[in-house]
Order: C-alpha cells, then structure tokens, then sequence
C-alpha cells in the first residue's frame, strides 16, 4: 500500500527547493546598473554654474546577494564631490575625472566589482554666489472629514528660507515651495513636518531644509448674527438718500468654537455713498467684511432699498 504524504510535507519540501535554488541564484554573478546620485560640495562663497549630471549610472558585476545588500539594505547610495580638496583650474573651472568618481561612491565599491561608469568625466563652472530670502509656500492639501473645516490659512514655521547660490538662478526665484503632501480625513488640529523641494539640488544651497505646517481643524457650524448696524461711507452731513433697513442680520459658517468666540463687531456691512448716487434701481447690496476664515452663507434681507426724499419748498 502506497504510503501518504501530508500536504505540510509537501509544502515544506516545496518551500526548501525554492529556498535552496533561491541561495544558488544569488551566488552567481549578476550585472546591474545603480544610480550614485551626484551632490556636489563647491568651496565657501562659490557657486556652481552649469549643468550636472543628476546621477552617476555604475555598472556593477557581483553576487546577487551583495546587489541585495547595496540597493536595499545598505547606506543610500551617492556620490560625492567635495570641490575644495580637488585642484582649480583656469577661469574657476574643475575637471572632474573617472578616478575621483569612483573615489567618492558611498558606500565605496571593490575596483574589481565596477564595470562602467555613466558619465566618466565632467567639468564643474564655478562663480560668484548670490544670497536671497524669499517665502515658503506649502503644498499641501487638506481635506477635513464632512462636517468639520479648516479654520483660517495653513501656518508654516519658519514662513521664509535663505538661499545660496548662482546669481541668475538666485534672481529668478520669488518663493521656494515644500513637497507634495495630501491629508485626508482630518477631525482636530495637525501639525507635521514637511522637507522643502530641492529641485535644484547643487545650484543652491537652503536653509531651513524642513518646516512645520499646522492647520486649527474645527467641527462646523452656523451661526446668525442679529442687528449688524449698516454703515454708509463717504456720507456727506446732508443728504436726501434714505437706506431701509438700517440694521440686518448675518448669517455664516465656520469652526464651533471660532464662532462661539467670535464679536459680532468683527462682522460689518458697508455702503458707498457714491454708489448710491450712482444707482437708479432703488435696490444696492451691501459688502460684507469678516474675518477670512468664515463663510458668507446669507444676509437678511437680501439687499438694501433706497430713495432720494424731495424736500418740498416753504410757502412764504
């Protein structure tokens, strides 16, 4: 009688093949390209002027267990070419030679390992530096639960970053922005940290290289404000306008406790003069001021009546 295998068995022996022909496969050798991103490092008050490669392509021949190693295990890899220990040529120029390549590969690379480099010589152009402080502009989306809102604008702290770097590059930039970051789903007040782009990378040198943006997430409600006094300027002493009414109600959405706290002084409904004067419909609407963060939803009446009242002359 043919004697059973437990399926347990089964695949045990299944999973020690593949095991085994997995160790096998990752002694062989394997070529493989990595990319060395380039970060270049120009002497104190210099400035980088041209074109960089992004990255150094190594052609790599070794043992797929050390490739596994290098790509996911290891120190990020880079490349990195500290101007002031290289010599300067004429008109503040550095050629950059294969052998200082792979002299700065981190994490270092066994000579007999590399089969190619992409490139394997440049030239570095280096110049006068320019020095600029501009604002910092937070991608970042937010997108609160139903129901609650994002009181006032995003808070970011420092509000502005200090740039080193080529002049033209430096003169062209008005802000300097942070990455892409989407927040969803928000109930309560945040505050995270976020890096800034570096798209620029070895043209110009920031600082800071990170911030902090925080946002008041509130539940939302809606609130009425009664009797807000309409207010006419450029009124002359004397006038044969009338308005009616001379008080409305206000009625907006924001944040519970922002509108729990909120003067109703803060809440104001203005009229021009001169746009009465203008008008012959006898119907004007009012402009409202509030504070940014809150929400117009309506005004009660809609809109404002006014007429010219003509004085009828004594009878001598």
């Amino acid at each position: 009688m043919p004697r059973k295998i437990s399926i347990l068995s089964l695949l045990f022996c299944v999973l020690l093949a593949i095991a085994l022909w997995g160790y096998v496969s990752l002694k062989a050798p394997t070529t493989i390209f990595i990319s060395f991103p380039l970060v270049v490092q120009p002497q104190d008050e210099r400035a980088v002027l041209n074109e960089l490669p992004k990255s150094i392509a190594v052609k790599i021949r070794t043992s797929g267990w050390q490739i596994i190693n290098l790509q996911y295990f290891g120190a990020n890899p880079q490349c990195i070419v500290d101007l002031s220990k290289l010599p300067e040529l004429p008109n503040s120029e550095y050629k950059i030679t294969k052998n200082d390549l792979l002299q700065n590969l981190l994490p270092p690379l066994s000579l007999e390992k590399i089969v190619e480099l992409s490139p394997e010589s440049f030239t570095i152009q280096t110049g006068s530096i320019a020095r600029k402080t501009i604002p910092i502009h937070p991608s970042v989306e937010v997108t609160p639960r139903v129901g609650f809102s994002l009181i006032g604008a995003l808070v970011v702290e420092p509000d502005s970053v200090h740039l080193r770097g080529t002049p033209a590059l430096i003169r062209a930039i008005e802000h300097w922005q942070t990455q892409n970051r989407k927040l969803t789903d928000i109930t309560k007040p945040f505050r995270i940290e976020i890096p800034l782009v570096d798209s620029l990378k070895n043209h110009i040198v920031f600082s800071p290289q990170t911030v902090v943006i925080s946002g008041d997430i509130q539940q939302t409600s809606e609130m009425t404000f009664y009797d807000i006094p309409v207010e006419i300027s450029s009124l002359p002493n004397r006038t044969e306008h009338t308005i009616r009414p001379l008080k409305i109600s206000i009625t907006v959405r924001g944040g519970t406790e922002q509108l729990s706290q909120l003067d109703a002084r803060l809440l104001r409904a203005t009229i021009d003069y001169n746009k009465i004067l203008q008008d012959s419909s006898g119907i004007i609407f009012p402009v409202i001021s509030m504070p940014p963060s809150l929400t117009l939803l309506a005004t009660i009446p809609p809109y404002l009546r006014h007429k010219k009242v003509i004085q009828k002359a004594e009878k001598k």
